[in-house]
């Protein structure tokens, strides 16, 4: 009688854990790194990178190349490409380019951050942008206000963790040389990405 109960108890128990087995794992979140184009040069429209900015695009590269980056994103400027062609050569990963940019940044902030979203749900990816945009792009991945970029910040990265439940989180980090310093100066080393209107305004 016992050994019969013993049997009864493992049949009950064996399908639910088949069951189990079968769940797959838990849906990955999603991960955009979002950063600015680096220093450009004085040039009325559409600038070319300054030195500074070339040395920017080449710690870019050397930052996010074992970041597992899916998909890149880059505004249709010479300043945004180049930021991120490096980084794009190296993984072999074509640049998108999202919705059209037309005079009105704020909308175009909000559709490149819903064509990632429903892109690219649970891959990682890079956006290169500009400082009139970020802020609401950022704001329209997480849900969280992000105070506006000042015009000498370059080495800023955003960090949006967006899990396939709950909220999404924010860091903001930096990357390569700090702002300010030297054009000269070699890039600092980077072994990951967080180190605590027409065109784009800049």
């Amino acid at each position: 009688m016992r050994h019969l109960l013993i049997l009864l108890c493992l049949a009950a128990i064996v399908p639910a854990s088949s069951c189990i087995s079968k769940v797959g794992p838990a849906p990955a979140a999603t991960v955009v790194y979002v950063v600015r184009h680096g220093e450009k040069a004085a040039e009325p429209s559409d600038p070319q990178l300054s030195p500074a900015g070339v040395l920017r695009a080449e710690a870019l590269a050397r930052t996010f190349e074992k970041a597992s980056i899916q998909a890149i994103y880059s505004s249709r400027t010479r300043r945004t490409e180049s930021t991120v062609a490096p980084l794009s050569s190296r993984l072999g990963i074509p640049i998108s380019y999202g919705p059209a940019m037309g005079d009105d940044a704020t909308a175009y902030a909000q559709q490149l951050a819903q064509e990632v979203l429903a892109r690219h749900r649970g891959q990682t990816v890079l956006i290169v942008n500009h400082s009139n945009t970020i802020p609401t792009i950022v704001e329209k991945l997480s849900g969280q206000p992000v105070a506006p970029i000042d015009d000498f910040e370059y080495a800023t990265l955003f960090i949006v963790t967006i899990p396939a439940e709950g909220p999404a989180s924010v860091v903001r980090a930096q990357y390569g040389q700090p702002d300010g310093a030297s054009a000269s100066a070699a890039p600092q080393a980077a072994s990951g990405p967080a180190t605590a209107a027409t065109g784009g305004r800049s």
